[in-house]
Parts: C-alpha cells; structure tokens; sequence
C-alpha cells in the first residue's frame, strides 16, 4: 500500500514513525506522572507552544515552561489557538496542517497561519 503526500507527490513510507518519534510530539506531548514535568518538558526542544499531558494534568506549554494549567484536552486546544493569536506567533511548519485544520474548521476562521 502506498501513501501519497499532497505535497510531495511521491509515495511516503507509512512506517516511518517509530513508537516514541519526538518529531511528532511538536502538537501533543503525553508523559507519565512519575516523570518529572520539566524534565518531560525540556526532554524536547520546541520552538513553538504545545500542549504536554503529564499524568492527570494537562498544560499548555510555552517557551519550555508549563503556562496554562487546564481542565481539558479541548481547553487545552482553544488556549493553544489563543497564545498562537494573543502572541502573534507563526505557526511551526511541525504543526501548521493541524492548526490550519482546527482554524478552518473549528473557529471558522479561513485566514492563513
């Protein structure tokens, strides 16, 4: 079976992504509660806000350090949507199809990233 990329237009392998990747923890990040928070959070560095699962809490992490502490994973959603607008940040290119996707379609708003 083979995948082809909208952008690339080759086939792409699916496999490619091993369990525990850090290149896909750009947008989520899930660790144990036995692992120490900053060290879950700076175990990856990230140049842009994402939200970190750490245990039973959910943050949303900016500049390497825990900011918002919140209730849900769709709170955690929205506040990650609200740094990217309150911060006039760029979306990193780890994560622009899936921001893109959340503003499109979840705040209706077509303007691009």
């Amino acid at each position: 079976m083979s995948f082809k990329s909208s952008n690339e237009g080759a086939s792409a392998d699916p496999h490619r992504y091993k369990k525990g990747d850090k290149s896909r923890r750009h947008f989520v990040d899930s660790r144990q509660e036995s692992a120490s928070l900053c060290h879950a959070i700076q175990s990856i560095p990230r140049n842009a806000p994402y939200i970190n699962f750490h245990g039973s809490t959910i943050h949303v992490v900016l500049e390497g350090q825990p900011y918002l502490r919140v209730q849900t994973s769709t709170d955690g959603q929205v506040a990650l949507m609200v740094l990217y607008y309150v911060f006039d940040l760029k979306y990193s290119e780890e994560v622009k199809p899936t921001l893109l996707f959340l503003q499109q379609s979840i705040l209706n708003n077509e303007s691009a990233g």
